[in-house]
């Protein structure tokens, strides 16, 4: 097996409270507040911790909310430099 890097991404580790986000697996939407972009991770594991990732050339902010699969919801908002 190979393993290799892709450099055209950046990653973003973010956390949450895993005891208001309810339920086994959680749903992360990522909304970019100066287009409207949308993108969404769904089924991650619910263990407060997941990795985002953005174009290598992206900065910019992005509201974050964290929906558990039984419930519950945490949001921020995450600067990428």
């Amino acid at each position: 097996m190979t393993v290799e890097v892709d450099v055209t991404r950046k990653a973003v580790g973010i956390t949450w409270d895993a005891e208001i986000v309810q339920g086994d697996k959680a749903d992360i939407r990522c909304v970019n507040p100066a287009n409207d972009d949308v993108s969404t991770i769904d089924g991650a594991k619910n263990d407060g911790a997941h990795v985002i990732t953005f174009p290598a050339d992206y900065s910019g902010e992005c509201n974050v909310t964290v929906t558990g699969s039984d419930g519950g919801e945490d949001t921020g908002t995450i600067t990428v430099k």
